[in-house]
């Protein structure tokens, strides 16, 4: 997959390459073979919405030129300055631009300087939230996801019950078994 983080304001290039250079195996290379971007504000010009969604279009059109199966993005909410209204649009649009393609988002947020709301809202508006608390990370599950995951364990629960092995198992096909 091609991979792009776009820099938080006051992370530079190096502090972000010397982290993934240390942390993420073989990115070193990746980053040196172009897989790999790290991107900061000034690389992409000031923030205007329609200018971001063109930046992102392009960078996912270029991964699927280059024989990429994917897209990897990385961004992060300060880029709009606390302008929480357009912060909803700019992720409403990424999320329509990213739809059914084989690409994956990432948004961070300082919790520093959200307020309680900003994080509800962060919490209701995505797919999945992981916070960091207290030096540990933390899912936090939209009520969607916590009623997938009690369905995905029923079937879990169900699959366990038929795997088990019954009278006269041994007289079945193999096929048979299977089905």
């Amino acid at each position: 997959e091609f991979c792009i983080w776009l820099l938080p304001k006051g992370v530079s290039r190096e502090q972000a390459r010397s982290a993934l250079t240390r942390d993420v195996e073989d990115a070193a290379e990746h980053i040196r073979e172009g897989h790999m971007q790290v991107l900061t504000s000034a690389d992409v010009g000031p923030f205007d919405l329609d200018q971001r969604k063109k930046f992102w279009t392009a960078k996912f059109d270029q991964a699927l030129a280059s024989g990429y199966d994917g897209f990897r993005a990385a961004g992060d909410a300060s880029v709009v300055d606390g302008d929480r209204t357009l912060l909803r649009r700019y992720e409403h649009d990424l999320r329509d631009l990213i739809g059914n393609k084989p690409a994956l988002g990432l948004c961070t947020y300082s919790l520093e300087t959200a307020r309680a709301i900003d994080v509800f809202d962060i919490v209701h508006e995505h797919n999945l939230t992981v916070a960091r608390r207290d030096g540990r990370w933390q899912f936090m599950e939209t009520p969607e996801l916590e009623r997938a995951n009690a369905q995905i364990q029923s079937l879990d629960d169900a699959l366990a019950v038929l795997s088990r092995a019954f009278p006269g198992k041994e007289q079945l096909t193999e096929r048979e078994r299977m089905v």
